[in-house]
């Protein structure tokens, strides 16, 4: 029989012994998750392909039609319902520990990609661009993506607590979920180094999506579990 009066239960998860526990992941499935292919290649031409797209656009001045495809193509990340996701093999294993891996890099590319379109439409034209993608087919759903991105935007390069900055005996104290949430959180910061923000511009943004889609878009958006 265990010691009791040896056990900390402080550090026990009685959450994992819940059989009804669910993760993110078991709630939803992203909108556009990873190609289904199994080769990163083939991920990573996706990737291009879409951001050539989204450049061709600016360049012919279609910045309505840039900003629905920016939106359109939003990297959720992966789809657990992918055939290579469901096998246990080690090679598929190896495959989906690869794509999680590219999960961010790929977020903050399309990010940056979203910001600069929205940089290039002139305040005077923000109306007109919301209502077009209002509108349109899946309107609601395109802006309620909007103000993802604005969000996501104004928490760029955000201030967080590295694992530099724990003391050696306060970080073991942590589960290893909660470390490698921390590890991850430094690894996106550290691929945020690039992304160019204009504040106000979002700021801006963020009044005219509010006045087109009302204050539900908020809601909506804030009690999504997909995340940009």
């Amino acid at each position: 029989m265990a010691n009791v009066e040896l056990t900390n239960w402080r550090e026990i998860d009685i959450d994992k012994f819940d059989p009804e526990r669910q993760y993110p992941e078991e709630l939803i499935t992203p909108g556009n998750p990873l190609p289904q292919a199994a080769q990163l290649q083939a991920i990573q031409q996706h990737i291009e392909g879409t951001h050539r797209q989204l450049q061709q656009n600016l360049s012919r001045g279609q910045k309505v039609e840039a900003l629905r495809f920016a939106l359109e193509t939003a990297p959720y990340g992966i789809d657990k319902s992918q055939p290579e996701v469901q096998e246990t093999g080690y090679v598929y294993e190896d495959e989906v520990k690869a794509k999680k891996a590219l999960e961010p890099s790929m977020k903050i590319k399309h990010l940056q990609a979203v910001l600069e379109i929205l940089s290039s439409i002139r305040s005077t034209e923000m109306n007109d661009t919301l209502q077009q993608l209002y509108e349109g087919d899946n309107g609601v759903e395109l802006v309620d993506t909007l103000l993802k991105y604005i969000y996501r935007g104004m928490g760029v390069r955000a201030p967080i607590k590295r694992r530099t900055e724990y003391a050696h005996k306060e970080w073991y104290k942590l589960s290893s979920e909660e470390q490698q949430a921390i590890e991850r959180a430094e690894a996106v910061r550290d691929l945020e180094e690039g992304v160019v923000v204009n504040h106000s511009v979002l700021l801006s943004w963020h009044e005219k999506v509010v006045g087109v889609a009302g204050e539900g878009a908020i809601v909506r958006v804030m009690s999504d579990r997909r995340t940009v």
